[in-house]
């Protein structure tokens, strides 16, 4: 990644994390394809204008491409895949793991199954090695999942794990 800023590199672990939750797959494995540049700054919690900057210094590194469509693709997805080691399977395991430990009930409101979600305590880009810890995962519903990452949660991450 060389020259990119600390901003970009968490934009960055942010689209790589969506490309592997979006899994866009043909005959050859992952394709990168994420979805418009709109959708993603939506699905990351990322101001457009910010997104919009960092695409234009991972485009002009030969890591992404954005089409006429405005849609994002992580070049050489696959290849990046499996240089970094992220599998599905290891992801499933690490959410089925939470899940499990918490008896699928979200541990901010109480609410017992439905639409839940696995979050990172410590934010799965300023983790490396703890990413598919189970101590650093709890479960919360759809609700409580979207009220972690509201807006400026990136930063309060930061500052917290600073």
């Amino acid at each position: 990644m060389g020259t990119l800023t600390w901003a970009e590199r968490g934009i960055w672990s942010a689209l790589l994390a969506l490309a592997g939750e979006i899994d866009d797959q043909d005959e050859d494995g992952p394709t990168g394809l994420l979805d418009t540049i709109d959708n993603v700054a939506w699905r990351l919690r990322c101001d457009i204008d910010e997104l919009e900057a960092a695409l234009h210094s991972f485009i002009q590194r030969g890591m992404v491409d954005v089409d006429i469509d405005r849609q994002v693709t992580l070049i050489h997805f696959g290849r990046q895949q499996a240089a970094e080691g992220r599998s599905r399977a290891r992801h499933a395991k690490w959410r089925s793991g939470v899940f499990g430990r918490d008896d699928y009930t979200c541990q901010e409101c109480g609410s017992h199954g439905g639409r839940l979600n696995a979050h990172h305590v410590r934010p799965w880009f300023l983790c490396e090695g703890g990413r598919y810890d189970v101590g650093n995962g709890i479960t919360l519903c759809r609700k409580c999942h979207r009220q972690r990452h509201r807006k400026g949660w990136k930063q309060e991450a930061i500052d917290a794990n600073a």
